[in-house]
């Protein structure tokens, strides 16, 4: 009866983690198009965005701040 509690504790910890993981990912993807489309990344923000792809197929988002 006592482990229950936990673990509804941890799925629900891991679910909101998973949850803002997937919502930081599409906020920096609407940033990347933004900034990196228009051209104006370095000047108006000091920030670099790029995109390195994985061997895996996935996409990793790289920022440097100037």
């Amino acid at each position: 009866m006592l482990h229950s509690p936990n673990k509804n504790i941890l799925q629900n910890f891991l679910y909101l983690h998973n949850l803002i993981e997937k919502l930081t990912k599409i906020y920096l993807e609407v940033l990347l198009f933004m900034f990196v489309q228009r051209g104006q990344f370095l000047e108006e923000t000091g920030i670099l965005l790029f995109v390195r792809k994985m061997g895996n197929g996935q996409k990793m988002l790289i920022w440097l701040v100037f």
